[in-house]
């Protein structure tokens, strides 16, 4: 997931350079303010990981659009495995910290992880952007072309 794999034009491998899943998702920034708010903790700890929550303070006022595009990555990132909130998974599994370069890194943990690596997953791909009090993002899943197995086949 970590490393991403340049696609192999000389390949053989026709599931090369495939997608496994595309997901989106759009929050209203006042939505996320309106949970924080209302339930602080609770609903912090139960969407975010530790190491985003202290990304996220160090965002001083874009704190809240921080989270949003945060909680719509997250949501999108499931969408893209089928998933949804379900089968186990869960929107803190969903890890997004910041590479050198500001762009957004996915970690995937616990039952989200497992149902990438069954699924034939190789990368996660992950835009968010902000405007006009919402916060967007699409998460790409990438098919590891290395496999041979239908991700559709797969029992869960």
């Amino acid at each position: 997931m970590r490393n991403r794999r340049a696609h192999d034009t000389n390949s053989n491998n026709k599931l090369d350079g495939m997608i496994l899943g595309v997901g989106t998702d759009i929050v209203a920034m006042e939505r996320i303010e309106k949970l924080v708010t209302e339930y602080g903790e609770r609903f912090t700890a139960k969407v975010y990981t530790d190491r985003e929550l202290a990304n996220a303070e160090g965002k001083g006022p874009r704190r809240l659009q921080h989270l949003a595009g945060l909680f719509a990555a997250k949501e999108a990132v499931l969408k893209a495995l089928g998933t949804g909130q379900s089968q186990g998974a869960r929107l803190r599994d969903v890890e997004l910290t910041p590479q050198d370069s500001g762009a957004p890194q996915v970690t995937l943990h616990g039952a989200t992880q497992k149902r990438f690596e069954r699924g034939g997953g190789s990368a996660v791909h992950v835009s968010i952007s902000h405007d006009a009090g919402l916060a967007v993002a699409l998460a790409i899943i990438d098919l590891d072309g290395s496999r041979d197995s239908d991700p559709e086949a797969e029992a869960d």
